[in-house]
C-alpha cells in the first residue's frame, strides 16, 4: 500500500538524523515550541553541540529542497501556463453571487417584519385574554361576596347552626376569593371591595371557630374533621392549634402545674403530670388521628397539635407557675423531678403517631429552651462534691491513723473504710437515684477521677511510709488491709462494668463498648500495679523490726573481754527475736495474702535480713582480729584464760558468734532458707579454728 504522506514529508522523514543530539520528529510537532525544545535539549549537551546539530540539520534541509524542486521541475514550469483565465472565470462567477446575496438579505428583511407584526398581534392578544380574565374574576369576585354574605346571614338567622358541608364549600370559596384579592390587589374594584372581603372572612372565621370549639366540646369528631378542613381550605391551620391550646389545654394545664398543686399533691410533680396525660386521650388523640393518621386513610394534612397547642402551654405553665421543680439545691428533688419530667415528655412523644413528629418536637426551639431550665450543671457539682468529698474524708482519716480497726471481709464487704467508700462511690456514680442519662459523660469522668485520686492517695501513702525512721508495727496490718482490698476491688470491677455502667451506653456499637471498657480495666491495672510498692513497704517494715535486734551483736565483746565470764555454751536471745516479726507477720496475714504471696515476703526479708547479719558479724571479727594484732605489736600479755576454758576473751566473743550465727542457720533451716547464712557460719567458725591454733 502507498502512503499517503506528501512527497516532500516523506523525504525530510527520510533524513538519517540519528548522529543528531534531538530528534527530527519534534519539528512536526504541532505545538512545537523553540524556548521549549532549547530548554529539553540543553539539559542533555551543551549549546555549541546543540547549534552545531542545529546547522548541520539546517544544511540537510537546504540540499533535500533543492533535490525536491530538481526532480519536479516540469511541474514549477507549468503552474504559470495551468492558471491562465483564472481571472476571468472568477469574474464570471462574481455577478450571481452578488445578486443571490441580494436576494438572501431582502428575504431575511421581510421574514423579519413579519416576526414582529405576529409578536405584537399575539402580545394584543394576551393583553386581551388578560383584561377579559380579569373582568370574569371581577364579576366572580363581586358574585362571591354577595353570595358569601347572604349565606352567612342566612346561617346566622338559622340559631347559629348551618350545614357543615355548606361551611366547607364558604370556605373553599373564600379560599379562592383570598388568592384574586392577593393576585389583583392594586385594581380599583378590588380596593373597592376589600371591606366587604374582610368583614366576610371575618365573620366566617368567627363561625368556624364557634363551630369548632362547639363540637369539639360534644366530642361530634366527625364534625370537627370538616372544621379541620375548613381551616386547611383558608390556610391558617394555627389558628385551630390556637383556639384548642387556648380553650381546652390551657384551663386544664393551669389547675394542676402549679407549685401549690404540686406541694399538696402526695405524689407531686409525678402527680400533676399525670392528670396533664388524663387530658391527652380524652381530646389531644382524636386529633392526632385525624391530622396523622396512616397515609391510607384520609389525613387532614397541615396540623400538630403537640407541637403547637400542648407543648407550648405545658412549658409556660411550668416555667410560670412551677418555677419550683428546676431548682437544683435539692439534688435528690432535682433528680426525681428531672427523670418525672422525661419519663411524662417520653409519654408525650408516644403519643405521636410519626417518627417525623417526635423529631420536629425534638428539634424545636421550645423544646431546646425547656431543656436549657434543669440546670445539669449545679446539680452534677453538687453530686460531685457528695461524692468525691466522701472519698477525701476517708482518705484523709486513714492518713491521719483515726481508721476504724481491722475487722473481717464478709461477703462483698472490704476490711479499709477508704476502699470501701471508695467502691461506694463507684456504685453511687451509676446508682437510678444519682446517675442521669444528659450526664454520661460528666459521671464516667468521674468515675475515673475517683479511681486517679485513690492511686495518687497511694503513691502519697506509700511515700510517707518509706521516709520514716522508725518503724510502725500497726501500719503493716494497714498495708495487707489495704493490698487486700485493692485486690477484691479490682476483682469486682469487671462485672461492675457489665451491670452498672454499659446499660447506660446508648445505642453503642461492639467497639465503643470495647473502648469504655479497656478504659475502666486500664485504671484497674494502675491501681493494681501499686501492690508491689505497698508490699515493698510491709517488707522493709518487717526489716526494720527484724533488723533492730542485730545491734546487740556489737554487744557481745563487752559481754566478754575483761569480765571473766565462762565460755559461752549457748546462742544469745536476740538471735530468737530476729525472726519473731516475721513468724507473728506469716501467722496473721497467711490467710489473707495466700501462702504464695506470703512466703514470697518472707523470703526478700529473711535475704536481706541474713546480709545485714553477715555484715554485720563480718565487721565485728574484724574488729576482734584487729585488736589481738594491736595488742601484740604493743607486746602486752594476752588475756589469761578462764579456768577450765583455755579460751581468751576475744575466743569467747568468735565462739558466741559461731553460736549464734549457727542458730541462726538452724531456725532458717525450718522455712528453707539457711543456705543464706551458710557461707557466714563457716567464716565464723574458720575464724574461730585460726585465732585457737595461733
Amino acid at each position: 500500500m502507498e502512503s499517503s504522506e506528501p512527497p516532500e514529508i516523506r523525504l525530510f522523514t527520510s533524513i538519517d538524523s540519528s548522529n543528531l543530539c534531538f530528534s527530527k520528529d519534534e519539528f512536526f510537532k504541532e505545538d512545537f515550541d523553540v524556548d521549549q525544545f532549547i530548554v529539553k535539549y540543553r539539559k542533555k549537551v551543551d549549546l555549541e553541540t546543540l547549534r552545531q546539530d542545529l546547522g548541520l540539520y539546517l544544511k540537510i534541509l537546504r540540499t533535500s529542497m533543492i533535490e525536491l524542486i530538481n526532480r519536479d521541475y516540469a511541474d514549477f514550469v507549468n503552474l504559470s501556463s495551468n492558471l491562465v483565465g483564472l481571472n476571468k472565470a472568477i469574474s464570471n462567477l462574481k455577478t450571481p453571487l452578488v445578486q443571490l446575496k441580494q436576494d438572501i438579505q431582502t428575504t431575511l428583511e421581510n421574514i423579519s417584519n413579519v416576526g414582529d407584526e405576529l409578536a405584537k398581534t399575539l402580545a394584543e392578544k394576551t393583553s386581551l385574554d388578560h383584561a377579559r380574565q380579569m373582568l370574569i374574576d371581577f364579576q366572580y369576585i363581586h358574585t362571591s361576596i354577595e353570595r358569601l354574605e347572604a349565606s352567612l346571614q342566612k346561617g346566622s338567622g338559622s340559631s347559629g347552626s348551618f350545614r357543615m358541608e355548606a361551611m366547607e364549600r364558604q370556605c373553599v370559596e373564600l379560599a379562592y376569593l383570598s388568592r384574586l384579592f392577593t393576585q389583583y390587589g392594586g385594581c380599583a374594584l378590588i380596593k373597592q371591595n376589600q371591606s366587604r372581603f374582610q368583614s366576610t372572612r371575618d365573620r366566617l372565621h368567627r363561625q368556624l371557630e364557634v363551630t369548632f370549639i362547639q363540637n369539639l366540646k360534644e366530642r361530634q369528631f366527625d364534625l370537627v374533621a370538616i372544621c379541620l378542613r375548613c381551616y386547611g381550605h383558608i390556610e391558617i391551620p394555627g389558628q385551630a392549634e390556637t383556639i384548642f391550646r387556648c380553650q381546652f389545654v390551657r384551663p386544664y394545664v393551669q389547675k394542676y402545674l402549679t407549685d401549690e398543686f404540686i406541694a399538696d399533691n402526695p405524689l407531686g410533680l409525678r402527680g400533676a403530670l399525670d392528670k396533664v396525660t388524663e387530658f391527652l386521650p380524652h381530646y389531644y388523640q382524636p386529633l392526632v388521628n385525624m391530622t396523622s393518621g396512616p397515609i391510607s386513610g384520609d389525613v387532614i394534612m397541615g396540623f400538630d397539635f403537640m407541637l403547637n397547642s400542648i407543648w407550648p402551654e405545658v412549658t409556660y405553665c411550668l416555667e410560670t407557675y412551677a418555677m419550683s421543680v428546676f431548682a437544683a439545691g435539692n439534688p435528690d428533688l432535682f433528680h426525681q423531678n428531672y427523670t418525672i419530667m422525661n419519663e411524662f415528655i417520653g409519654d408525650l412523644e408516644r403519643h405521636c403517631l410519626s417518627q417525623a413528629a417526635v423529631q420536629r418536637l425534638r428539634q424545636h426551639s421550645s423544646y431546646q429552651s425547656f431543656m436549657q431550665q434543669w440546670n445539669l450543671v449545679v446539680y452534677f457539682q453538687i453530686r460531685f462534691q457528695q461524692i468525691a468529698g466522701a472519698l477525701e474524708e476517708a482518705i484523709e482519716t486513714f492518713q491521719q491513723g483515726k481508721e476504724e480497726p481491722r475487722r473481717n471481709q464478709g461477703d462483698g464487704a472490704f476490711r479499709t473504710r477508704c476502699v470501701d467508700q471508695l467502691w461506694s462511690c463507684l456504685l453511687r456514680c451509676w446508682d437510678a437515684k444519682i446517675y442521669l442519662p444528659s450526664l454520661f459523660h460528666r459521671f464516667w469522668k468521674l468515675t475515673l477521677q475517683l479511681l486517679g485520686r485513690f492511686v495518687s492517695f497511694l503513691d502519697e501513702w506509700t511515700t510517707t511510709l518509706g521516709s520514716k525512721r522508725h518503724p510502725q508495727p500497726d501500719r503493716i496490718g494497714s498495708i495487707v488491709d489495704i493490698v487486700c482490698d485493692i485486690q477484691s476491688l479490682s476483682s469486682k470491677i469487671p462485672e461492675f462494668f457489665d451491670s452498672s455502667i454499659r446499660p447506660q451506653l446508648r445505642h453503642p456499637t461492639l467497639k465503643e463498648n470495647a473502648l469504655f471498657r479497656d478504659s475502666l480495666l486500664e485504671s484497674r491495672d494502675l491501681l493494681q500495679s501499686k501492690v508491689a510498692s505497698l508490699l515493698g513497704c510491709i517488707e522493709d517494715l518487717l526489716l526494720q523490726l527484724s533488723s533492730v535486734h542485730l545491734k546487740l551483736i556489737n554487744d557481745i565483746p563487752r559481754l566478754y573481754r575483761k569480765t571473766n565470764r565462762e565460755a559461752p555454751k549457748t546462742a544469745s536471745s536476740y538471735v530468737e527475736n530476729l525472726l519473731q516479726p516475721l513468724r507473728q507477720f506469716q501467722r496473721t496475714n497467711e490467710v489473707l495474702l495466700g501462702e504464695k504471696l506470703v512466703a514470697t515476703i518472707l523470703q526478700n526479708v529473711v535475704t536481706n535480713l541474713a546480709k545485714q547479719m553477715e555484715s554485720t558479724v563480718t565487721e565485728l571479727l574484724s574488729s576482734v582480729r584487729k585488736m589481738e594484732e594491736s595488742l601484740r605489736r604493743l607486746k602486752r600479755v594476752k588475756d589469761k584464760p578462764t579456768p577450765g576454758s583455755g579460751l581468751s576473751d576475744d575466743d569467747k566473743i568468735r565462739q558466741q558468734v559461731l553460736l549464734d550465727v549457727t542458730e541462726f542457720k538452724r531456725t532458717l533451716d525450718d522455712i528453707g532458707q539457711g543456705h543464706l547464712v551458710s557461707e557466714l557460719v563457716k567464716k565464723a567458725e574458720d575464724e574461730l579454728q585460726s585465732a585457737t591454733m595461733s
